[in-house]
């Protein structure tokens, strides 16, 4: 057997330290004040009369949640996020098995195209569709500013985390197993349901949280409609129409909601 090393552990200087405090200095500059900040606005009754005693409430939390418009954002928010986060993980695991598992001659250009829509802006995207779905002929569909234009703008932002993913995780799984399923007499599709699948739970189930949240946080302005607002556009019109007060606690009430999916690290992604 080899030798093995333990951790070195060496003094790092005053080097060390100047870029140990401007970690921290970023630390909090990017999230510490302006989250922190943000949380203290929600529960003031009013900026301007700063942290005296009597203006604390939690009066702008129970505004938000008796508002309908905010309600009616929160499940239009979690019936895109889902929907999207469903059909990356379906397309994406689908597609990663057939560049990985087959020989088929175009399983290259498929892969290829996954990757195109990470790199087209969503600006662009959502300009694209606006267009399409308000000139002739397929605006008789009356497709622009309803549920399914706005899922259409999301899902495919996405199909990239899918398909890489997916394939890393059946890049870590010996063909062995689908193999022994076949020699076993199971078909396919089979194979792929009761063996393949079940051996990528974790990842599919990491890639369905990841894409959620970022589904969630994602506002496509553009695509969207008065009677189509997801939670990231209510934050933003109560950010520039509303109250300083309401719009921190839009903001805050946003973060809380995707905060506790993002905890799942994806740790044994593959059993």
């Amino acid at each position: 057997g080899g030798k093995s090393f333990g951790g070195r552990a060496e003094a790092s200087g005053l080097v060390g330290h100047a870029f140990a405090a401007l970690g921290l200095i970023y630390v909090l500059a990017a999230l510490v004040v302006p989250y922190g900040g943000m949380f203290v606005v929600s529960l003031m009754k009013t900026v301007g009369h700063g942290f005296e005693a009597g203006n604390w409430s939690l009066d702008n939390y129970r505004a938000v949640f008796a508002d309908p418009a905010v309600r009616a954002a929160a499940k239009l928010s979690i019936g895109l996020a889902a929907g999207a986060a469903t059909t990356v993980v379906a397309l994406g695991c689908l597609v990663a098995y057939v560049g990985a598992r087959t020989k088929l001659p175009m399983r290259g250009l498929l892969d290829g195209l996954a990757t195109v829509p990470l790199a087209v802006p969503g600006t662009a995207l959502a300009i694209a569709l606006v267009v399409i779905y308000l000139n002739p002929p397929l605006n008789a569909l009356g497709f622009y500013g309803s549920f399914g234009i706005l899922f259409v703008a999301y899902a495919p932002r996405f199909v990239t985390f899918g398909v890489r993913t997916s394939q890393s995780a059946l890049i870590q799984l010996s063909p062995e197993f689908e193999e022994a399923s076949r020699v076993a007499g199971a078909r396919g599709l089979t194979t792929v349901a009761l063996i393949t699948v079940p051996m990528m739970r974790a990842t599919l189930l990491y890639t369905w949280l990841l894409v959620f949240v970022l589904a969630v946080l994602v506002a496509l302005h553009l695509c969207a409609s008065t009677y189509r607002v997801t939670m990231r556009e209510a934050s933003y019109w109560a950010a520039t129409s509303a109250t300083v007060e309401r719009a921190g606690t839009m903001g805050r009430v946003l973060l809380a909601f995707a905060s506790p999916m993002s905890e799942f690290d994806g740790r044994d992604v593959v059993y």
